[in-house]
């Protein structure tokens, strides 16, 4: 028996087969999660062990390092004292394996310790953690011999060692290395020079590539042999100190090797593969350099807050400045983005997985964030920032070494969204989008899939999925339409505020009928005067025995034409002057309630498919017994309700990030100038560089927010990160695909002008871009009131 969409008329074997669907959903999806996150998947938080150390390292920095920093950017001598005592308490040569007497720590750990002793002094850093880059290669490739002989010296005093690459017309490009060696018997000579080598003048020994095969046609992976060279082998020139920027007690200069000869037990890896070594060691390294920018970057940001709490200009903290509230949020942003990627390019390492995609985003953008970082703590102080008696111009120094070297479970249920979004979405996407007509079809059959509500519990007839989870089906969906997407997911925000606050008989009533039958449900809060400012809401509720009476007009609602029911936001205390809190109230309201008028379908510039109209209440009468929550408190289960679905509005915003840039990855290809695809020119590499970068850290941020929402942490902080940056985000990767098409993009034949047009209410709906950044800014100054510091928030 078929069910009846307009009624409660529906087969009992039809619901007991969906509840049976639901559950066994329910139940993949469980042990997905087990398997995949409770066992080592994804967790933000450190383990105890991982967290003393945090502690231990960020005491050192604050008794050590910070204290001395200065003078040694001003003398520019090299940090040895400090280096023997970060030796001493074993905070060097972390990741030598325990078997050659390291500590053998994860890759996250080591992170934590480049992160922690940078927000102290990056130079300094760069001193002390520049063992690491020299070692790793032995650690990969190196044999027993070569491990003991080098590696185990390094634990037992405070040497240090140093990664001899680069060259002065052989940077990022490994491959230009003109250093040569030719072997003769049991030795290779060697002929080259190098240059910028840090900890050069001090090195014990140098992990030094060098061009074995002479042809300069041999591809890359066949030509350059690695070797381990002790530093007083004869023939080895150490230049003079170079004079630098920034990270000025760091030791870097020249190093000349002539006919220096080495012992072929010296090789690390095997003849001709030392360019994969290189590779597989920048792989492995790259997350501890964004360490080290991620630490100057935190300092930046905390410096920049305190000085903004201190200095007072027309008779108030700077801090209370909005100009100064934005600079500070859009730091706040880029470092957690930054810290984020970067210990998920360490997890990556430790998990050996293929490395060099995440290592190359977490490094390239913990590098541009710091500098952008120092130069807005530079701006924060103004021409105090300037002066070489406060800290900023030496991070602002430090920061821009960092773009230049090294070179510049829940898934098996994205899969299935995914799946429906290529096979029922993207199909139908541009048709729906130029009728502007609602999408039944797609609305039930991925009801049926048990793809809408899915946060909706078991206990209600749903899957039961956690936000987390939620939002990534959101992101697969809107992988195919956000308009579509839109009017599958809409329901969420009109069921959040019913899961968080309402009584067992609401949820039972409203929650059951989303997930019995696929119908809609409104959000309905925001009026012609009250988007963001949720507090100028004018509708009114007026108490009229066990009723209230309910006036007043709400605009932009997303499924108004068709929601069976409505949540709605209320003022119930008529003084102007009561607190938000305490001055509206919440109720959830049937659809075919006398008195509600549903105004006519808006024509947006983009996901045209969604229905978003204006409602009308005219006394509207409503039983007491459908408040949400307690009378006055409606202002708290509106905003926490966001706090809930800013993730999965965020999600929205990547995948339509996603979908751009695979549109323009496969235009890039495709397309021809001046001889060859367009992919090969280096301006739309950037582009595209740049759109998979913000894609990744989008993503981070946002899984972020719903993890917080799943451990029951109520973050605006960073539910409004994800949403503001994923908006942006989406929004520049849009234009940026359109660009790359040039004018094919601007054509309604081709896709990437819709997910233009779709892009731009994502910095407008559920709290434009500009007030995410308020709140980002308020708690930021809030915290560090009371912590003196901006992390751990």
């Amino acid at each position: 028996m078929a069910v009846k969409i307009g009624n409660h008329v529906h087969s009992f074997k039809m619901v007991h087969t969906n509840l049976l669907r639901f559950k066994a959903i329910a139940a993949n999806v469980q042990q997905v999660f087990q398997a995949r996150f409770m066992n080592g998947g994804l967790n933000f938080e450190f383990n105890s062990e991982q967290q003393q150390l945090r502690d231990a390292v960020r005491k050192f920095t604050a008794e050590e390092i910070i204290p001395v920093a200065h003078q040694y950017d001003k003398t520019m001598e090299y940090p040895w004292d400090v280096i023997k005592k970060a030796h001493a308490c074993g905070f060097v040569n972390t990741d030598i394996p325990e078997k050659f007497g390291g500590l053998g720590l994860d890759m996250v750990s080591n992170v934590i310790i480049s992160d922690e002793i940078a927000y102290g002094c990056s130079g300094i850093g760069t001193a002390i953690m520049g063992n690491d880059l020299a070692e790793t290669p032995i650690i990969l490739c190196g044999n027993d011999d070569v491990k003991k002989r080098f590696l185990s010296r390094m634990v037992e005093e405070p040497l240090v060692a140093a990664f001899a690459v680069t060259e002065s017309i052989a940077g990022s490009d490994v491959a230009g290395t003109k250093t040569r060696c030719e072997k003769k018997g049991d030795e290779y000579i060697i002929n080259g020079s190098k240059m910028w080598i840090t900890n050069g003048g001090y090195a014990n020994w140098f992990f030094v590539l060098a061009r074995s095969d002479p042809n300069p046609k041999s591809p890359p992976g066949k030509a350059f042999t690695a070797f381990v060279v002790e530093g007083d082998s004869p023939g080895i020139i150490r230049g003079k100190k170079e004079i630098n920027l920034g990270q000025r007690c760091s030791d870097t200069r020249g190093i000349t090797f002539e006919d220096v000869r080495v012992p072929a037990a010296n090789m690390i890896g095997n003849p001709g593969e030392g360019f994969k070594v290189v590779m597989k060691t920048f792989d492995k390294t790259r997350p501890l350099v964004a360490g080290l920018a991620t630490g100057l970057a935190a300092r930046c940001l905390d410096e920049a807050t305190k000085y903004s709490l201190e200095r007072k200009t027309f008779g108030t903290q700077i801090a209370n400045h909005q100009a100064i509230q934005f600079i500070l949020a859009n730091m706040a942003v880029n470092v957690e983005l930054a810290r984020l990627m970067t210990y998920k390019s360490a997890y990556e390492v430790q998990q050996e997985r293929p490395g060099s995609y995440y290592s190359s985003i977490a490094k390239l953008f913990a590098s541009d964030s710091v500098n952008q970082a120092a130069t807005d703590a530079v701006q924060v102080f103004g021409g105090a920032g300037f002066n070489t008696e406060y800290p900023v111009e030496k991070l602002m120094r430090d920061a821009k070494i960092f773009q230049i070297y090294e070179g510049t479970s829940q898934r098996e249920v994205q899969a299935t969204a995914l799946r429906f979004a290529k096979e029922e979405i993207l199909p139908v996407a541009a048709k729906y989008d130029e009728s502007g007509e609602f999408p039944w079809s797609i609305v039930k059959k991925a009801h049926s899939l048990g793809l809408m509500n899915p946060q909706i519990p078991e206990k209600y007839g749903g899957p039961g999925m956690s936000t987390l989870e939620t939002s990534l089906v959101v992101e697969a969906l809107s992988y195919g339409c956000t308009g579509v997407q839109l009017a599958i997911m809409g329901p969420s925000l009109a069921l959040a505020p019913i899961y968080i606050a309402g009584n067992e008989e609401q949820k039972k009533k409203y929650l059951g009928w989303l997930t019995s039958e696929p119908v809609l449900a409104s959000y309905c809060v925001t009026e012609p005067g009250a988007g963001s400012d949720v507090n100028g809401v004018k509708t009114t509720a007026e108490k009229k025995g066990d009723e209230y009476v309910i006036n007043g007009q709400k605009a932009w609602i997303t499924g108004g034409g068709y929601a069976k029911w409505f949540f709605v936001l209320a003022r119930t205390d008529p003084n102007p002057k009561t607190p938000a809190g305490k001055a509206f109230t919440a109720f959830v309201i049937d659809g075919d309630t006398p008195g509600i008028v549903r105004g006519k379908k808006e024509k947006n510039m983009g996901q045209r498919c969604s229905d978003t109209r204006a409602i009308t209440f005219e006394d509207v009468r409503v039983p007491s017994s459908n408040v949400v929550g307690e009378p006055g408190g409606g202002f708290k289960v509106a905003m926490n309700a966001f706090d809930m679905t800013r993730p999965g509005v965020a999600a929205g915003a990547i995948g339509l990030s996603w979908r751009a840039l695979d549109e323009a990855a496969k235009y890039a290809l495709e397309r021809k100038t001046f001889g060859t695809e367009i992919a090969n020119h280096q301006a739309v590499q950037f582009m595209l560089a740049d759109m998979a970068l913000n894609l990744e850290l989008s993503r981070l941020i946002t899984y972020k927010a719903a993890s917080d929402v799943d451990q029951q942490v109520r973050s605006s902080y960073y539910a409004s990160i994800a949403k503001c940056f994923a908006a942006d985000t989406a929004n520049q990767t849009a234009a940026n695909a359109v660009q790359i098409f040039g004018g094919n993009g601007f054509n309604s034949e081709y896709p990437v002008e819709k997910l233009m047009r779709d892009a731009k209410i994502y910095q407008i709906y559920e709290g434009t871009s500009q007030i995410q950044r308020i709140v980002i800014a308020r708690t930021l100054l809030g915290h560090f009131q009371q912590n003196r510091t901006a992390r751990g928030i």
